[in-house]
């Protein structure tokens, strides 16, 4: 009973259901058309990052090639440390087991099973890479809170595709977007 419903046209396309159903899911397309036109143009424009290529460096560095060309070297020394779960990294041999895993979409070390998504290595370099104090707060504070776009969006009152452009560095974080962050963080920890 699934039905697929163009959204240039409002018509469905694919799939049958009962007509009761399919007027009343073709009368919510056409009442939300424009808001539906304007959240599959922001997902469109909100791609994830994927890597072209993963190489070990000294210490506990990632050297990293992002398929859209952004290049950084990442110190995972911190994180080593503080996430048990990398704690097998610390070891140089197993560190240097590291390749590309699901097409480039994580790198992960095979013989300890272990994996990292690419967007969250690429959240890291950015903020190791970042520019300003603002951009470090905000790219930390979306890692710390495991927060997606919408989620991050909707915390701090901004747009999903504002959080796309701040997290990937193509635009500055504004200095009450830092702030926004912090006093967000204050809030959390005193409901706790």
């Amino acid at each position: 009973m699934d039905v697929v419903i163009s959204l240039e046209s409002v018509t469905v396309t694919q799939g049958r259901a009962p007509a009761k159903v399919v007027q009343e899911a073709l009368a919510w397309v056409a009442a939300n058309r424009a808001d539906l036109l304007k959240e599959v143009d922001e997902m469109a424009s909100m791609k994830r990052p994927r890597l072209k290529g993963v190489q070990p460096r000294s210490g506990a560095s990632l050297e990293l090639t992002f398929t859209n060309g952004q290049h950084f070297t990442l110190d995972m020394s911190d994180a080593l440390k503080t996430y048990p779960g990398l704690a097998p990294l610390s070891e140089r041999k197993a560190f240097e087991g590291v390749v590309l895993g699901d097409g480039g979409w994580s790198v992960e070390w095979p013989s300890l099973d272990i994996q990292i998504g690419a967007d969250t290595l690429l959240l890291d370099a950015l903020a190791q890479n970042a520019p300003d104090e603002n951009t470090r707060v905000f790219i930390r504070w979306r890692l710390r809170h495991r927060m997606t776009l919408d989620q991050a969006a909707e915390a701090l009152g901004v747009s999903p595709r504002s959080i796309s452009r701040y997290s990937s560095g193509r635009e500055a974080v504004p200095r009450t977007l830092a702030l926004a962050c912090l006093g967000w963080e204050s809030l959390e920890q005193s409901a706790a």
